[in-house]
């Protein structure tokens, strides 16, 4: 058990004292994380099922699906990984490859499960902002926010998303961009009376 006593010797912002701190610490440690599968998502109620068959509703949807790496069928192929087999690679890499033989894999979509109303590329990835309106399938009464994909509400960051960067610090970094235009959306549907 922490006590604000364990905490005295530690400077704290001015605003936060040791009793705060041992209450959002002690509350922290009863979260129990739960992991659950999506099964699917009803776009027009932001409706997410789950693989228990329950049911949220949300006002709004972030996809952050991520990809699932290809594997080569071959016997043996996983214990060659580190060792000159590898899944991604930054372009910082390329100069320790120079003359050798390189045979890019790659990865796929995880958005076999998503709905037709979630516009995909050709290669299953979401279009969002620009992308939506140039293929035809945003119908929203605004242009649609950067990480917006068709369904107004519903945000995709990271590799689920059609870009040409699939690299960590970008997927972190739309994911807290998706926060602001969340945001931005949530002011939006309020100011014009929005039933979210």
């Amino acid at each position: 058990m922490i006590t604000p006593a364990d905490l005295a010797p530690i400077p704290l912002f001015a605003e936060v004292s040791p009793d705060d701190l041992v209450h959002v610490a002690q509350r922290a440690a009863d979260l129990r994380p739960v992991t659950r599968d999506v099964v699917g998502i009803e776009p027009a109620t932001r409706t997410v099922r789950l693989d228990r068959g329950e049911r949220l509703c949300a006002s709004t949807i972030i996809l952050a699906t991520g990809v699932s790496w290809r594997h080569l069928a071959i016997e043996g192929f996983d214990h060659l990984l580190g060792k000159g087999v590898y899944y991604g690679a930054a372009r910082s890499d390329a100069s320790m490859t120079q003359g050798l033989d390189v045979h890019p894999i790659g990865a796929d979509a995880e958005t076999s499960w998503l709905p037709e109303a979630i516009a995909l590329d050709a290669r299953g990835y979401v279009l969002t902002g620009d992308a939506v309106v140039r293929a035809g399938r945003w119908s929203g009464d605004r242009d649609p926010y950067l990480l917006e994909c068709s369904v107004p509400g519903v945000f995709a960051c990271g590799d689920v998303r059609s870009s040409m960067v699939k690299r960590v610090a970008a997927a972190v970094g739309e994911g807290s961009m998706a926060i602001a235009f969340i945001h931005q959306y949530l002011q939006y549907e309020a100011s014009r009376g929005g039933s979210d």
